[in-house]
């Protein structure tokens, strides 16, 4: 437990930097571009996202797998044949961008298709990035891979403004520029990290690439990309969908609401997953199910306060992070808390199949959420239910995602919930629940309930926590504890 805490802190630490930079960041775009204006800013950023998807084959848990569990000429061997493979796909990717452009904005409702075009920067230094950071991972250097996400959050808040002022003029060419420096940034600071921690194998040695390391590449990275691509795919066909049946404003509420999960969920899956995934595909099915309990115990901790918190306060959140024009999409970011617990959970139990090389069910559970959601969008457009109701169907599906992955790993490792876990998971969904269903219809903050739901947040929390939790986080805030532990 002293590990994963420590894991956390410190990639918590940078995260919440990068997230508070990204909070004035977006803070500026929202004033200057208004509503439709980051309706463009998203679509824009979820095509590169898509595309860097397709073009690192989603194979960053892989290739994490490789340079953690592999030694000497065989890890150096993987990081080279890995190299080539990100560049064979980058180049195809690219060359689609430019030779597809007018589709593709078409689909979106661009105007301008050379904006496509000029994304080809921003997503072949986005694969790069990728690469990079996953090369990081791998090697367990987790102070480092906060003080990138620092950088280029800085890097994004420097060039926010003008960018910003573009787009009030209906200058969208700004967006693309903001992407092409974050990324850049980002692969800059990687490369002096990993030239420091000699960690960059020696690229004038040949050969570059072997059979063995493409095997093993692909037998995660297969499913991961078949999965990736999928989930881009859905995702990107949502906001088309939001974009064509209610405007660019409502796919600027829809983002304000994708946003700000991957702001807090994101923020504490990343700080997890750089300790998680690596340790789970070293240890013995045994330690697996030891590791669970205990990720599943602390996770549960710390979601449920935070998410009650967010609950309470959340049209302050609205208005930090966006103006008051964004309030309206409050109607779906009810249904987005709800659904990151069942998230969060299921996530956990989703890393194992991932750890143990499951592709089967992997991709089952992953393209059957995505199909669901895509689903329940539509849905919701063709009977003009609105956002709420895409919210709704995110929470179910996320619900849905939850009961098979456990139901996976309790025959894979013979895992079963023990009995005060479960019933102080369900007690904080109940709290999560309760705090949302008291502010509902609100859109002021309470100070009341805040507190009230807040602080029986923190005390479940708290009882939640082994003896043995609670000794040694005292170790940890007073600093008495073992400083030799390396990461």
């Amino acid at each position: 437990m002293r590990e994963l805490i420590i894991a956390l802190l410190k990639t918590g630490s940078g995260t919440i930097v990068g997230l508070a930079i990204r909070a004035v960041t977006m803070k500026i775009i929202s004033v200057f571009a208004g509503p439709a204006g980051v309706g463009m800013f998203s679509i824009l950023r979820q095509i590169q996202q898509s595309a860097i998807t397709v073009g690192t084959c989603n194979g960053g848990v892989s290739l994490v797998r490789g340079v953690s569990g592999l030694r000497g000429r065989e890890q150096t061997m993987y990081i080279k044949t890995t190299a080539v493979i990100y560049l064979a796909f980058g180049i195809v990717v690219g060359s689609s961008l430019l030779l597809m452009s007018h589709i593709i904005a078409k689909w979106f409702g661009i105007a301008h298709p050379e904006l496509i075009m000029l994304l080809a920067l921003p997503v072949l230094a986005g694969i790069l990035r990728d690469y990079l950071n996953s090369m990081l991972n791998g090697f367990h250097a987790i102070g480092r891979l906060s003080t990138v996400q620092v950088f280029a959050a800085m890097a994004g808040l420097l060039v926010a403004y003008p960018v910003s002022l573009l787009a009030s003029h209906g200058h969208y060419g700004g967006f693309v520029l903001y992407l092409l420096i974050t990324a850049s940034v980002s692969v800059v600071s990687l490369l002096y990290f990993l030239k420091g921690g000699k960690w960059m194998p020696d690229l004038k040695v040949s050969p570059y690439w072997n059979r063995p390391g493409v095997k093993y590449f692909f037998r995660m990275a297969g499913a991961m990309l078949l999965t990736g691509t999928a989930g881009a795919l859905s995702l990107a066909a949502v906001r088309g969908l939001i974009s064509s049946r209610m405007g660019m404003a409502f796919a600027g509420f829809f983002d304000v609401n994708w946003t700000l999960s991957n702001l807090y969920i994101g923020l504490f899956l990343s700080s997890f997953a750089t300790y998680y995934l690596p340790k789970l595909s070293a240890i013995s099915d045994t330690e697996k199910i030891d590791l669970v309990k205990r990720v599943g115990r602390l996770t549960t901790c710390i979601i449920v306060p935070l998410l009650v918190f967010i609950i309470c306060v959340k049209p302050w959140i609205i208005l930090v992070f966006y103006t008051r024009k964004f309030m309206p999409s409050i109607e779906m970011f009810r249904w987005m808390l709800i659904a990151g617990y069942l998230q969060v959970t299921a996530w956990i139990f989703s890393i194992i199949t991932i750890a143990k090389g499951m592709e089967k069910p992997f991709i089952i559970g992953s393209i059957g959420w995505d199909a669901g959601f895509l689903a329940g969008t539509w849905a919701a457009m063709r009977f003009k239910l609105g956002l709420g109701a895409v919210g709704l169907s995110m929470a179910l599906f996320y619900g849905l995602s939850l009961l098979f992955n456990y139901f996976v790993i309790s025959k894979a490792i013979s895992f079963k919930v023990p009995v005060r876990l479960l019933f102080n998971w369900i007690l904080g969904l109940l709290l999560i629940v309760a705090a949302s269903i008291a502010q509902w219809k609100s859109y002021n903050v309470n100070l009341i309930f805040t507190l009230v739901f807040t602080s029986a947040a923190l005390l479940m929390s708290w009882t939640c926590l082994e003896p043995d939790d609670k000794k040694g986080l005292y170790k940890i805030i007073s600093k008495r504890g073992d400083s030799s532990v390396r990461f």
